[in-house]
């Protein structure tokens, strides 16, 4: 038997299946796209997972007991991965007839929703926008990713700095809490000079932030 895009498309109006589940992200949802078989129909999904991993969509063989009373065994290939199940859903589609629509859908809610994780040639940039004084949301933004992607680039590359959601360094910090300390200094000064809300020096002063930073 030899498994083409259209014979897919049959056998996933039938046989396939995409549902969601909600991520931490805000606005993010996993999609699980599969198809499912009975146990004695096992090499018939072998081959279609052989065939997407030829194709360059990685997906997952897994044996599921089946919910239904007397109902046999079954096994499915699965789709875990955003990109991957977006390239299946797109190549498939036009040979669909009765999960057309809902396979659209599902492309355009995966496209536009932001991504989790960014390319190593956007980097750079990302740093260099964090550096200018621009805010974690204000570059997810720029890039359509989630605050957390560009939190997680500003860490690795400065992985002393505790708060990348501002743009001050642990130097900035310490000489924040020896002007204070010192007397005759506004916290709405420091913040006018220091080019950051007045919450941020109150959290420094406080010691909710930045604890690392001891001054004498």
């Amino acid at each position: 038997m030899e498994i083409t895009w259209p014979y897919l498309a049959g056998f996933f109006d039938g046989e396939g299946s995409i549902t969601y589940t909600h991520t931490s992200a805000p606005n993010a949802k996993r999609v699980i796209v599969q198809v499912v078989q009975a146990i004695h129909h096992a090499h018939v999904i072998y081959l279609i997972h052989k065939f997407l991993i030829h194709e360059g969509i990685q997906n997952t063989l897994r044996k599921r007991k089946s919910y239904k009373e007397r109902a046999r065994p079954q096994v499915a290939v699965i789709i875990y991965r955003k990109y991957d199940a977006i390239k299946f859903l797109q190549i498939l589609s036009p040979y669909l007839i009765l999960k057309q629509r809902l396979a659209e859908k599902t492309i355009q809610t995966l496209l536009e929703e932001p991504r989790s994780m960014l390319r190593d040639h956007e980097k750079p940039s990302i740093l260099e926008q964090w550096k200018s004084g621009k805010s974690t949301k204000d570059i997810a933004q720029n890039f359509h990713v989630s605050p957390s992607a560009v939190r997680r680039v500003v860490i690795k590359a400065f992985p002393s700095e505790k708060q990348p959601h501002v743009k001050l360094t642990n130097q900035a910090v310490r000489e924040i809490k020896q002007c204070y300390n010192a007397g005759g200094i506004l916290q709405n000064t420091l913040a006018t000079e220091y080019g950051v809300s007045c919450s941020v020096i109150s959290t420094i002063l406080s010691g909710k932030a930045w604890k690392h930073i001891v001054v004498s």
